[in-house]
């Protein structure tokens, strides 16, 4: 279907793109499924990030998130490099995300009409209420071969992969790779993240 959906990517209609929005909520639901459904709290917090992580995946490809946001920086890794950082970074970012909700009460989540930008491209505004927090989220999909992806994700204005290219950008005019490495491992082993963790 994913393939059929690419070769159609010219002539995409609005009723098309119901495909993709029901597949982003169906990601995102079972993400808050695997933090907040019955029986996630006997789960450890190991095993929460390994559903959520599973629940994403399922759907979408965190590397391209991840390399939009390294950047011109990507070529300046080797194969190995790019290979470790981009498994490093996604368990960084999931366990950011994932202790970072650790206590907070369900989100409760709304969408808004899906808008089309240029027949590949799509933008998904939400609304997500955590307690008296209220936050909004657009997410940003891309037609590619491999389907429609994720390719970033604005919340209250801020570009997640514009916020992680300027700290990725910040640490490379100093840092080398291997250090970037290090920090990410040292960081993957603090006992809590916050949402807010810099890279």
């Amino acid at each position: 279907m994913k393939h059929l959906l690419f070769l159609l990517a010219f002539g995409i209609s609005a009723q098309a793109s119901l495909e993709p929005v029901a597949e982003l909520q169906s990601t995102v639901t079972a993400s808050v499924e695997a933090l907040f459904g019955e029986g996630s709290e006997t789960q450890s917090i190991e095993a929460k990030r390994d559903a959520v992580k599973t629940a994403f995946e399922k759907n979408y490809n965190m590397d391209i998130i991840i390399r939009r946001a390294i950047g011109r920086n990507w070529r300046r890794l080797s194969s190995e490099e790019q290979a470790q950082i981009l498994m490093l970074v996604k368990e960084v970012v999931l366990k950011a995300f994932i202790d970072g909700m650790v206590g907070k009460s369900r989100p409760e989540i709304s969408y808004d009409t899906a808008v089309e930008k240029g027949g590949k491209r799509l933008e998904i505004p939400s609304t997500i209420k955590i307690g008296d927090l209220s936050l909004e989220v657009k997410y940003k999909l891309a037609l590619m071969q491999s389907g429609w992806e994720l390719y970033d994700l604005v919340a209250e204005g801020i570009s997640l992969v514009l916020n992680y290219r300027q700290q990725f950008d910040q640490h490379f005019r100093q840092g080398s790779a291997s250090e970037l490495i290090e920090k990410l491992e040292a960081l993957l082993k603090h006992e809590k993240l916050e949402l807010e963790t810099q890279i």
